[in-house]
């Protein structure tokens, strides 16, 4: 004779305990069904986080390859006008550098340059600081220095208002130009 559905089920076996032991189970299995979701939804943060941080990085390449045949244009752009005859030597460097500020009509000393010697190149550096200046002013100043020198970079700008004339500043560059090697 065959076996039916409820003859295989655990009712029968469970209605036969005693209600402390009905209970017991019941509260078993409701932890472990807590224990098992608890599991569930640490591993469903984890893959959501992760997919989270995936989407962004997806998000900031697409940027740049939707920018690249621009960077690549201004990179060949400046490529072309940075050419070893144009590079200054490092008195010529601070001769540029001072020549424009006093263009600009600052209040300013300059530290002597500094030369670091690499394998092709040398890295000229100057600090400058100049006193009671307008931030217009310098503004100017340092965005004529992005356009007339390409191959110079203003490495650290510190800006300080002046103790008497707040409205004025006081400022602390630190400019590198490279040389090439010969």
């Amino acid at each position: 004779m065959k076996k039916t559905l409820s003859e295989y089920s655990l009712k029968p076996a469970f209605m036969a305990r005693s209600r402390r032991e009905k209970i017991l189970a019941l509260l078993f299995l409701g932890i472990m069904v807590v224990i098992w979701f608890s599991s569930l939804s640490t591993r469903v943060e984890s893959v959501n986080r992760e997919r989270k941080s995936l989407m962004t990085e997806k998000y900031d390449q697409d940027e740049w390859l939707k920018i690249r045949q621009t960077t690549d244009a201004d990179f060949q752009s400046s490529l072309t006008r940075l050419t070893e005859a144009r590079l200054p030597s490092r008195n010529e460097f601070a001769g540029q550098i001072d020549a424009m500020l006093r263009k600009y009509g600052f209040g300013f000393r300059t530290d002597p340059p500094q030369t670091k010697v690499l394998k092709t190149i040398s890295e000229h550096t100057v600090n400058v600081t100049i006193e009671k200046a307008d931030y217009t002013a310098l503004r100017d100043f340092t965005g004529e220095i992005k356009d007339q020198f390409p191959y110079v970079a203003l490495e650290q700008l510190t800006l300080n208002p002046d103790r008497r004339n707040p409205a004025l500043l006081d400022a602390r560059l630190r400019l590198v130009a490279i040389e090439f090697n010969r």
